[in-house]
């Protein structure tokens, strides 16, 4: 029975992770003028087992940013409402890419304007980086180049799902056992190790990842761990994963951003090329779930033009000018009959 508690809270954990309770609606304006405003909408879904859902550092939280909570009444959404006004390109740049609190920074952008001449050429560029507190094995050295590739190109592929699932749960169970062998070491003065040499801990992690994905009843989980421990470490491995919690609180740190991203920029003149699949007028959209930057980056990218009509201005008087400067002295030269 211990033992059937022991993998149903592992997994129901697991799967907490995959849950999407927020939606996030960014906009990024980037002006001719130089300024950028931003603007971040996110609702949050608060049910009975999550009454005070993180708030979304992925973005927020910082003094400078115009923060105002609200509640819709009819969706039963808790809804936060974020402005910020940047002076300049580099200054909107910074703090974007600020590190969040106990968090290494998730975003990277670069904003850049570039004359040429008859155009003003605006570039933006986003890319959400690989968010996952599961990553003890790097994925480069979980899977082959060729597999990466594969998995690069087809995100929404059932292939594709089940070899990320696996990657992920694998690094989970990795980590558990990491945690409950020092949790062993410091208060009961156990080296786990004893009883998981290397070869043994390989052999546990690939018949779990096979229990995890296709025992329902979790039958061929008992009989993996009485196969692996003894009833000793199996009691303590239960108790350890109900009072500490140690993957609750790190799945709960990973929350914080989950969920559905709707991120939109609109940029000066007329958008010249993006790899978003979704253009309206100068406005670039792209959506997508934060399972998309989980394991890989997902980058977001737009380029614009605006036409300099001064310099056409100038140029055309510039032009004119010189079309009179040689014409004027034929209309001076004397005429004779």
């Amino acid at each position: 029975m211990k033992n059937r508690l022991l993998l149903k809270t592992l997994c129901v954990i697991a799967l907490f992770s995959f849950s999407s309770c927020k939606e996030y609606f960014i906009t990024t304006k980037i002006n001719s003028n130089g300024t950028v405003e931003r603007t971040v909408i996110c609702n949050i879904t608060a049910d009975k087992a999550n009454k005070h859902p993180y708030v979304p550092e992925t973005f927020l939280m910082d003094s400078v940013w115009s923060i105002k909570p609200s509640r819709d009444t009819v969706k039963k959404n808790d809804v936060i409402k974020a402005d910020i006004k940047f002076s300049t390109f580099d200054e909107a740049v910074q703090e974007l890419k600020k590190p969040r609190r106990n968090f290494d920074s998730v975003i990277d952008i670069n904003i850049e304007k570039h004359f040429k001449f008859f155009f003003t050429y605006y570039t933006y560029k986003e890319t959400y980086k690989p968010f996952n507190l599961f990553k003890k094995t790097p994925i480069d050295k979980y899977f082959t180049k060729e597999e990466i590739a594969k998995l690069k190109e087809g995100s929404d592929s059932v292939w594709v799902k089940s070899k990320l699932d696996e990657y992920f749960y694998y690094n989970v169970i990795d980590t558990f056992l990491d945690i409950a062998g020092q949790k062993f070491r410091s208060e009961h003065q156990i080296n786990f190790s004893n009883y998981l040499t290397f070869e043994k801990k390989k052999n546990i992690i690939a018949e779990w990842l096979y229990v995890i994905n296709k025992d329902k009843d979790n039958r061929l989980t008992i009989e993996l761990i009485k196969k692996y421990f003894d009833k000793v470490i199996a009691q303590k491995l239960t108790k350890f994963l109900k009072n500490d919690k140690v993957l609750e609180k790190i799945f709960n740190s990973m929350s914080r951003f989950d969920g559905k991203y709707e991120n939109a920029v609109v940029m000066p003149g007329i958008i010249t090329a993006s790899n978003s699949k979704s253009i309206e007028g100068n406005k670039a959209i792209w959506k997508f779930d934060q399972k998309d930057f989980k394991f890989f980056e997902h980058e977001m990218s737009a380029e614009s033009r605006v036409v300099n009509t001064w310099v056409i201005a100038v140029s055309a008087i510039v032009i004119i000018l010189l079309i009179a400067g040689l014409m004027l002295p034929k209309l001076r030269k004397p005429h004779y009959s």
